[in-house]
């Protein structure tokens, strides 16, 4: 994901969500680690960022 702002990320929630943990990219970057569930997880994610 490219970000706006990386500090509103709330990383206990994507924890809740399924992320196996994440890694920031760069100022504006964050790759969120995902198992076998990715595509459930991505819908999750889309779906709070709305």
């Amino acid at each position: 994901m490219t970000l706006v702002d990386r500090e509103k990320i709330n990383e206990e929630q994507l924890k809740v969500l399924g992320s196996k943990g994440n890694v920031k990219l760069g100022n504006d970057g964050l790759q969120v680690i995902l198992g076998p569930e990715a595509e459930l997880v991505a819908e999750a994610i889309k779906a709070k960022v709305k």
